[in-house]
């Protein structure tokens, strides 16, 4: 009897060793063939960036950007197939692809420039005696709208948080405080900077937000995905949430032709324009006597100047130390569903 139950013991015992050794190397086969987990980057995942405000040295009239990660691009769309893998030519990638409308009060028949951009405040300033150049990734528009000449703006430092309906208010225009003032999103806070449920005498029509509706005119577009209104966050133009509006313009300031061949470092047969700008090719702008803080540089603004409607594709923005090339993402993936959904 005893040495039937030693028998049986010494099998369960080889039954979990064998079992062991199964999930073990199920694990093993599971993470050579599942997709690894790739880090956000913030310069091109849509919620980082809100509407920016005005640059302090332009007179041009403002137009309307409208901004988005696109779901229809494949990493074989845009980088060499001799870089991917079989599994990453159809893999999608996450860009940044924004609409420039020029403002309603340019009249046909006059080339009048419009700007429009975004703007986001930095959780890691920028410390420019840390990094070489920034690197941008542009994917030409051709396609779309073709010989649109585009001029990238950069500005890096103090910049005003005034974007919403700017000079209207001397506080920072937000939703928190509709009901209770308490960092939170309390029922009936979110319905848009503008403080004024749908319906209401006074509402901003343009402030809904809809992540539903995405083709227009043939085009993947998103029109209403960067509303306000009903998109279960807690807006504000309070950037760096210190209680105030911060109004102060004290950047750097960098510009880039993405027609031009200045700053261009490649382009690639899939239209992929690499630029790497030097850092220290910026121009000063400051409406006081505060100058930038080159080490703590904490608000970023990309904003275009452009004469007729046309897109930008973002493919990355990096800024790069030379030193630690590790720092530049070449290939940025998206995490799991990506894209214009939140």
């Amino acid at each position: 009897m005893n040495n039937l139950f030693s028998k049986t013991k010494v099998k369960r015992k080889l039954f979990v060793f064998i079992f062991v050794i199964f999930i073990l190397l199920s694990c093993e086969n599971s993470e050579i063939t599942s997709p690894p987990n790739f880090e956000v980057n913030p310069f091109t995942h849509r919620p980082h960036w809100c509407f920016a405000s005005k640059p302090f040295n332009t007179n041009q009239p403002k137009g309307s950007i409208n901004y988005f990660n696109s779901q229809d691009f494949l990493m074989s769309y845009v980088f060499e197939d001799s870089l991917l893998s079989d599994i990453e030519m159809n893999e999608k990638i996450q860009l940044l692809r924004s609409k420039l409308t020029t403002s309603s009060i340019v009249s046909p028949g006059y080339i009048i420039k419009s700007w429009s951009g975004l703007m986001q405040y930095l959780e890691e300033p920028i410390n420019l005696s840390e990094i070489d150049y920034i690197e941008c990734q542009i994917l030409e528009n051709a396609d779309v709208f073709p010989d649109i000449p585009i001029i990238m703006h950069i500005d890096l430092g103090r910049i005003s948080e005034d974007f919403y309906r700017p000079g209207e208010n001397a506080t920072p225009d937000k939703e928190d405080g509709i009901v209770n003032l308490d960092g939170l999103m309390d029922q009936g806070e979110d319905i848009g900077l503008d403080r004024i449920a749908s319906g209401k005498i006074g509402d901003d029509q343009y402030d809904d937000f809809d992540n539903d509706r995405i083709y227009v005119n043939g085009f993947e577009e998103y029109p209403e995905i960067n509303g306000t209104e009903g998109n279960c966050r807690l807006d504000t133009e309070d950037l760096n949430n210190n209680g105030m509006l911060d109004l102060t313009n004290s950047y750097i300031h960098y510009s880039l032709g993405l027609d031009c061949e200045e700053y261009l470092h490649e382009i690639n047969s899939k239209g992929l324009r690499t630029f790497r700008i030097p850092v220290d090719v910026y121009e000063i702008v400051m409406d006081s006597n505060i100058t930038p803080d080159l080490q703590n540089l904490a608000y970023l603004r990309t904003w275009f100047e452009y004469p007729e409607d046309t897109y930008v594709i973002l493919i990355s923005l990096n800024f790069v130390d030379i030193d630690n090339i590790s720092n530049s993402t070449e290939i940025i993936k998206p995490p799991i569903n990506s894209g214009a959904k939140e």
